[in-house]
């Protein structure tokens, strides 16, 4: 909270596509509004910086954009030819419209970074910079440490680049009036509600999940995180981990799990993003003309976008990415604030250097996430151990945005 506001240091927006969120949005009685988009944005990438409306596309002659339209609607193709989310290296599945021979399988995508197919693929060095910059931005890993079949798992689900990447239409078409931590704490008062249910418990740590021979699971809790002391036991039918592999994998269980998915917990860690809300007394940058978009591949922000709640208060919300945020989360908040406010003034003037409020997530740090925004898989891993992520162990059942067939982000 800053002042009357809440604003979102975790997720924010609804998608265009988002239909099952939007239902519950709307179930929930709460309203959203458009995310601004109007006026000039910013590309400041290889040391140049352009300003521009609509598409990159009209960027032609301040950048090589040469094949970054053909890379990215290649890489739509190959996640579309997918046999499915769930399965994609299901065997002797059709590959529809792929020619094995020159573009590859699979197999072959997830023994290949993400880096290591677009220093291959794409042409102009202004091209692979922007391919490179969305790995950093949407999975917040390194293209270089990235599975190209996992991203193009990713960009399945997603329904593509270009609806994960846009506002209208896209995956950050709409924010929800006063701010989406609602959705947990009205979904939160609706179980309390539930005879069925004994609520939510928060502040809370799962140690362990038992499962017993003669049928049912019985799950330790210790309140506060680590104190055995206050250590309760729930019992159930089933049990249902909803957490990122990582985190589940601190779990302990009896009797152990099957090794691939261990392996698995050990092979996927989530993306790392800090995540900052830089606030101002005016929107200044909509005075100007811009509409506080940029993109950039130096930081440290990769990517900005107007926060500013529906009813005027000025903000920026913006994102450092990948080894950006492991190297700027080891300097101190102030120097954050700093660095952040000094390039908002080169794209939008000295008014950006003097803010009323800065607040920032670094989710690497987070203990019960680990990162954000999901899972991500080197190469290698899907085909070691891919299957470990969704099949049941036993009565444990395995959830979270991970195991999506739509919309894994």
């Amino acid at each position: 909270m800053h002042g009357d506001h809440a604003w979102d240091l975790g997720g924010q927006w609804v998608g265009g596509t988002h239909k099952l969120l939007q239902s519950v949005v709307k179930d929930l009685g709460l309203e959203v509004f458009d995310q601004y988009d109007e006026g000039k944005h910013v590309l400041d990438i290889n040391g140049n910086t352009a300003f521009y409306e609509g598409n990159i596309s009209t960027l032609n002659d301040s950048y090589s954009l040469e094949g970054v339209f053909e890379c990215i609607g290649q890489l739509d193709k190959m996640a579309l030819a997918l046999p499915s989310v769930r399965n994609p290296l299901e065997k002797d599945a059709e590959l529809t419209g792929i020619d094995r021979e020159t573009e590859g399988t699979p197999l072959i995508w997830d023994q290949q970074s993400v880096g290591e197919w677009t220093e291959k693929n794409v042409k102009g060095k202004d091209a692979r910079t922007i391919i490179d910059w969305f790995a950093r931005v949407c999975l917040g890993q390194e293209p270089t440490e990235l599975s190209l079949l996992y991203f193009l798992v990713f960009l399945r689900a997603g329904e593509g680049y270009s609806r994960l990447a846009d506002i209208r239409g896209g995956a950050q078409e709409k924010r929800i009036v006063g701010g989406t931590m609602q959705v947990s704490t009205k979904l939160g008062e609706k179980l309390k509600k539930n005879p069925l249910c004994q609520g939510v418990l928060l502040n809370s740590t799962v140690r362990s999940i038992e499962q017993h021979k003669t049928g049912g699971v019985r799950v330790t809790v210790w309140r506060d995180g680590a104190d055995p002391s206050t250590r309760k036991f729930y019992h159930s039918k089933y049990c249902v981990v909803a957490v990122p592999p990582t985190v589940a994998g601190k779990i302990e269980y009896f009797p152990q799990l099957p090794a691939v998915r261990d392996e698995l917990t050990q092979r996927m860690p989530m993306g790392c993003i800090i995540k900052t809300i830089t606030i101002y007394k005016t929107r200044f940058w909509r005075d100007k003309g811009f509409s506080a978009e940029a993109i950039s591949d130096t930081g440290p922000i990769f990517i900005c976008y107007d926060d500013s709640a529906l009813d005027g208060t000025a903000a920026i919300v913006g994102f450092i990415g990948a080894q950006a945020a492991r190297s700027w989360a080891t300097k101190t908040q102030e120097e954050r604030q700093h660095a952040i406010t000094q390039q908002y003034a080169k794209y939008w003037g000295e008014e950006a250097l003097h803010p009323i409020k800065y607040l920032e997530k670094d989710w690497h740090g987070e203990l019960h996430s680990r990162g954000c925004y999901v899972g991500l898989m080197a190469p290698g891993a899907l085909t070691a151990c891919g299957q470990g992520l969704s099949e049941p162990c036993g009565r444990i059942h395995w959830a979270g945005t991970e195991t999506a067939s739509r919309w894994i982000a």
